[in-house]
């Protein structure tokens, strides 16, 4: 089951106006009583992409773990997580979505597999989100 989530308590998965700056989603997926996934997503604004990723990937893996793919302003994954920082909002501030998926438990796929697989879940997501938080700025998702 996913839930969404806005933090100005309107519509839950819309950007209602130009002022509104706000969006958030997350889904869980559970299998045999336990959280086996999680994904995320987030409106905000980092000054880099590398403290984007320090705060929003590293506190979950080691940077030395992922491995760069092209989508949004940085990209990156590993076996265990994919995260894509995308433009979003070109009024005001200078807003992007935060997309992080994560794999909690591993089955029995190779780390190739798994690493393909979490980056498409994570272009998905990313390019849903794009829609629905209505950005304005190219998401930079490649096919």
């Amino acid at each position: 089951m996913c839930a969404r989530h806005s933090a100005t308590h309107r519509a839950p998965q819309l950007r209602t106006d130009e002022l509104d700056n706000s969006y958030q989603t997350a889904c869980f997926v559970y299998g045999d009583g336990k959280q086996l996934l999680v994904a995320r997503t987030d409106m905000l604004e980092y000054e880099t992409t590398e403290s984007w990723q320090k705060e929003a990937v590293e506190q979950f893996v080691s940077a030395s773990s992922v491995l760069p793919f092209a989508a949004g302003d940085k990209a990156v994954a590993s076996d265990k997580i994919a995260a894509i920082y995308v433009p979003c909002a070109s009024h005001g501030i200078r807003r992007h979505l935060s997309v992080v998926v994560r794999l909690k438990k591993q089955g029995d796929a190779s780390a190739s597999d798994l690493r393909a697989k979490l980056i498409d879940l994570a272009k998905n997501a990313a390019v849903h989100a794009h829609m629905k938080a209505r950005c304005d700025r190219p998401s930079k998702l490649r096919e």
